[in-house]
C-alpha cells in the first residue's frame, strides 16, 4: 500500500518536471523570436542610414544640380528629383526634404559663368529615408560650402577675382550635419 502512494506521487513530480520544461522551451523560443526582431530592427536602421548617406553624397557629386538649381524646382519651389533605385532601393523610399543655397545669386550665362557665381555660397541639403516595412528612417541634414577650383594649379584657393574661363571645377566642403531618427508609420 505504501508503494501505491509513492507511485502516484513520482506521477505528479514527473508531470511538474515536464510541464516546467515546456515553460523553459517556450521561454527559449520567445527569446529567440524576441533577438531575432532586434537584430532585424538594428540592420534596417543601418541600411536606412546607409541609403541616406548614399542619396547625400549622389546630390553632391552631380554638378548639374547646383549649376541648374533652378531647373530642378517643382511649382511649389521645392527641390524635386528621381532617386534612382541603386541609391535607395525597395523596400525604403527617399525624398529631398531640403536643398537649397543661403546666400546665392544665380546667374543665366554659361557654365563657367554660373559655376563663378556660386563661389563661396552655403547650401543646406536634407534628406529624409524610411523603409515602412519595420518603420526604421532617418532625416540626415548637410551643411556645405561651394568653392570654385581654378585651372591655374600653384593656387590652393581660387582667387577672388577669378574670371569666368579660368574656372574648371568646384570643391564641396562638409560644414556642419545632423541626423534625427524618425518613426515611420507601417502601413
Amino acid at each position: 500500500m505504501q508503494c501505491e502512494r509513492f507511485r502516484g506521487s513520482v506521477m505528479v513530480l514527473t508531470l511538474v518536471i515536464l510541464l516546467l520544461l515546456e515553460l523553459i522551451a517556450m521561454a527559449t523560443v520567445a527569446s529567440v523570436n524576441i533577438g531575432h526582431h532586434i537584430i532585424r530592427n538594428h540592420e534596417s536602421a543601418l541600411a536606412v542610414d546607409r541609403d541616406a548617406n548614399n542619396l547625400i553624397n549622389y546630390l553632391m557629386t552631380n554638378r548639374h544640380y547646383f549649376l541648374n538649381y533652378k531647373a530642378y524646382l517643382d511649382h511649389n519651389g521645392k527641390f524635386d528629383i528621381a532617386i534612382p533605385d541603386y541609391i535607395v532601393g525597395p523596400p525604403r523610399t527617399g525624398r529631398v526634404v531640403q536643398f537649397e543655397c543661403t546666400d546665392c545669386v544665380f546667374a543665366n550665362a554659361n557654365t563657367a559663368t554660373k559655376l563663378t557665381a556660386l563661389d563661396q555660397t552655403h547650401w543646406v541639403l536634407g534628406v529624409e529615408v524610411s523603409d515602412r516595412q519595420t518603420g526604421a528612417g532617418t532625416k540626415l541634414m548637410q551643411g556645405l560650402e561651394l568653392t570654385t577650383i581654378s585651372i591655374e594649379k600653384s593656387a590652393e584657393k581660387p582667387r577672388a577675382g577669378a574670371k569666368a574661363e579660368n574656372v574648371s571645377g568646384y570643391r564641396l566642403k562638409g560644414i556642419w550635419w545632423y541626423s534625427q531618427p524618425l518613426v515611420v508609420n507601417r502601413k
